[in-house]
């Protein structure tokens, strides 16, 4: 006899939970764990410079799939 007999297990008895608490609960999380995030990651930018790096490559017929 199998442990998940129809006397011992009953599907009415199990706990389920709907979609939609599933998907709270992971956006709470998310947005907990953001939060903490912030908190650590303003603290370690006190003194760093603004930097932007723009890299603009263009190879006109260089590439072997144009005949270069």
């Amino acid at each position: 006899m199998s442990h998940f007999s129809s006397q011992n297990f009953h599907r009415s008895e199990m706990k389920s939970y709907p979609i939609e608490t599933k998907a709270k609960l992971a956006i709470a999380i998310f947005v907990v764990s953001i939060l903490g995030f912030k908190q650590v990651w303003a603290d370690t930018s006190i003194n760093r410079p603004n930097v932007l790096f723009i890299a603009v490559d263009d190879l006109n017929d260089w590439v072997g799939c144009l005949g270069g």
